[in-house]
């Protein structure tokens, strides 16, 4: 199948490379029909082939993010996706081919790949590459990315975390814009000019008016208009990085590590970052990225067995009042939720199954899926049970009323998303890889050889939008004091003693 189907694949690559997408009449032999998918309330928007060494490349890492399907091959090359309309955006060589490159992790404007020992930083909009740095050591795992740091895992358990800058405090700002400034952290103050650039703060001046010059407030406010109108002006693409070298923070934990990192909590003055090991602890540090000068453990979770997989996180918002909080998944079957500030345990539950994948969130409720097979659906602040199926190993998608899954046998298994009902199957085998989709409704499959293909449903031309919802525990009321019963009123004192009385 595979020497009858390599001519197709070359046919499409050699049309992508002239038109940045392929064409809807084009074909291949494993691709789902238009036919094949209306029979399941599904159509085919679109399908593309990631750009791979044709010789001996092949498809690695696949994964969604903000919009972009971003696939690496097994060459190191890296190709990113529009995941709505299928376009190639473009395709770089991240590093040298010969050496091996881990899972890649994508931030708000950069991405982060290890190839051999050496971490690249490359720009999301174009592909550029705009900063790299020789790592002490192998990485064990893929790298975790900010705004303004990038951490990397080595398998001894230490976490190696570098600086980067921004060519311009311009960039900076344009790069932290959609950052709040104290998001997740009640206790971070609110932003200033000083925090925007990772300066130590600085108390409030007085009213320019009142503490210089006529022509000098005027010089001042005629610089922050060119500044806020070069900011204004610039884009994703021209974002850059300076060619400097940070001397690095590193942390210590307990265990060997072979799970990427990811970032708990960012703002312009305080970043958290977890990564499970293989001894059972999730561990949990911090820097203070205004000093910048110690990476610190806040807190670790000892699992009762070992964690796979990327613990799954929702960012708080201090200005509403909304704490964050952390779901981890051990080997065992137990799902923990953690308050991310403190690490606080909030629950917990027993799947009675082994658990490879990590929880994916979606709207208030968390799908949970074991190895041997098997989709449980939990309230998310509560930890209660809201159905649970038989069959699929993989959460893939959701929409407004199904829940695509995998199962053991390759099939894509449809549920009913009230219920956990099964409502049908289609054979997508051909394909390695299924994107796990926490962001829309969309189903994006793979295979080795780069052909990456979406699925929608009929109705929904418009991508459904899963926007976390924060649904309030009910608190259990406190007991409230009965009324006192009303007192009977006194019995009248007895008649005073009457000495005289003849009968006493």
């Amino acid at each position: 199948m595979a020497t009858l189907r390599l001519p197709w694949l070359v046919l499409i690559a050699a049309v992508i490379g002239a038109s940045g997408q392929v064409p809807r009449t084009a074909a291949a032999a494993d691709l789902i029909t238009h036919l094949q998918a209306r029979a399941h309330g599904l159509t085919t928007p679109w399908f593309n082939v990631a750009g791979i060494d044709a010789g001996s490349g092949r498809l690695k890492y696949v994964l969604l993010d903000r919009g972009t399907v971003f696939a690496l091959s097994s060459r190191s090359v890296l190709t990113a996706i529009d995941a709505e309309t299928g376009k190639t955006l473009w395709t770089v060589q991240v590093g040298d081919p010969q050496l091996l490159s881990l899972k890649p992790t994508t931030g708000t404007h950069l991405i982060a790949v290890t190839n051999g020992s050496t971490i690249y930083v490359v720009n999301r909009y174009t592909g550029e590459i705009l900063w790299k740095r020789e790592l002490e050591g192998t990485p064990g795992a893929g790298p975790a990315i900010s705004p303004s740091r990038v951490y990397v895992p080595r398998p001894g358990g230490k976490i190696e975390s570098y600086a980067f800058q921004w060519e311009t405090p311009e960039m900076q700002t344009y790069a932290w814009q959609s950052v709040p400034a104290d998001a997740g952290d009640s206790e971070t103050p609110v932003e200033t000019a000083a925090s925007a650039t990772n300066e130590p703060a600085v108390p409030p001046a007085a009213p320019v008016a009142d503490a210089v010059a006529p022509e000098v407030a005027a010089a001042q406010q005629a610089a922050e208009a060119v500044a806020a109108a070069a900011a204004a002006d610039l884009t994703g693409a021209r974002l850059r990085l300076a060619q400097t070298k940070d001397r690095g923070l590193y942390l210590q934990s307990f265990g060997r590590i072979y799970i990427e990192p990811i970032i708990t909590h960012s703002d312009r003055g305080t970043e958290r970052v977890a990564w499970p090991t293989d001894r059972g602890f999730l561990f949990v540090g911090e820097i203070n990225l205004r000093s910048a000068d110690r990476f610190s453990l806040v807190y670790q979770l000892r699992a009762t067995a070992e964690i796979v997989a990327p613990p799954c996180v929702r960012f708080g918002d201090a200005s509403k009042g909304i704490p964050g909080k952390l779901w981890a998944a051990a080997e065992d079957g137990f799902v923990f939720c953690l308050n991310e500030r403190d690490g606080k345990l909030l629950w917990r539950l027993s799947t009675g199954e082994p658990i490879g994948e990590p929880p994916v969130l979606i709207e208030d409720s968390l799908y949970v899926v074991t190895r041997f097979g098997g989709m449980y659906r939990v309230k998310a602040d509560s930890g209660d049970i809201v159905w649970r199926t038989r069959g699929p190993t993989k959460f893939i998608a959701a929409s407004a009323k199904r829940v695509y899954t995998r199962d053991a046998l390759g099939q894509l298994v449809y549920l009913d998303k009230e219920s956990g009902a099964r409502l049908g199957q289609l054979d997508i085998a051909a394909f390695h890889f299924q994107i796990t989709n926490s962001e829309t409704d969309r189903i994006y499959l793979a295979d080795k050889s780069g052909l990456i293909q979406c699925l929608r449903e009929i109705d929904l031309e418009q991508p459904l939008y899963h926007v976390p919802i924060v649904t309030e525990i009910e608190k259990p009321e406190s007991p409230q004091e009965e009324p006192a019963a009303a007192e009977e009123p006194a019995p009248p004192p007895p008649p005073a003693e009457d000495i005289d009385d003849p009968f006493r």
